[in-house]
């Protein structure tokens, strides 16, 4: 018998400095796995004003990396998926980093090799 992992929505709060609720929202996703919690999770990062999350979705059976951004008043935005992409890799967003103001290397697996992937936002 497996183990199927789940990850879903991710939750953003802001409070002010006394500890008082300035505005909630939500990323909505839906993730899982059998096997292996590696391609699912996400990743957080700050990329000017922006609070930047990285995660994978399946897209006609494909991980497709899917970028939204939050902004200091709590709106989220969606950007496009990158295109053009081989559908052999896949990404591993929860064991990425920041590496500079707006870039992050992210670990891939390829046709059973460990590469890693350097982002520019």
């Amino acid at each position: 018998m497996g183990n199927r992992y789940h990850a879903e929505n991710i939750y953003l709060f802001s409070f002010d400095a006394a500890g008082g609720l300035e505005w909630s929202n939500v990323i909505n996703k839906a993730q899982y796995d059998d096997e292996s919690d590696a391609t699912i999770s996400h990743m957080v990062f700050i990329s000017g004003s922006e609070l930047q999350v990285l995660f994978n979705l399946l897209e006609r059976r494909n991980l497709m990396l899917n970028n939204q951004g939050v902004t200091p008043d709590g709106t989220i935005n969606r950007y496009p998926t990158l295109k053009n992409l081989d559908h052999d890799i896949v990404f591993l967003p929860r064991f990425g980093r920041q590496v500079s103001a707006k870039s992050v290397v992210i670990p891939c697996l390829w046709r059973n090799s460990l590469i890693f992937a350097k982002i520019d936002f």
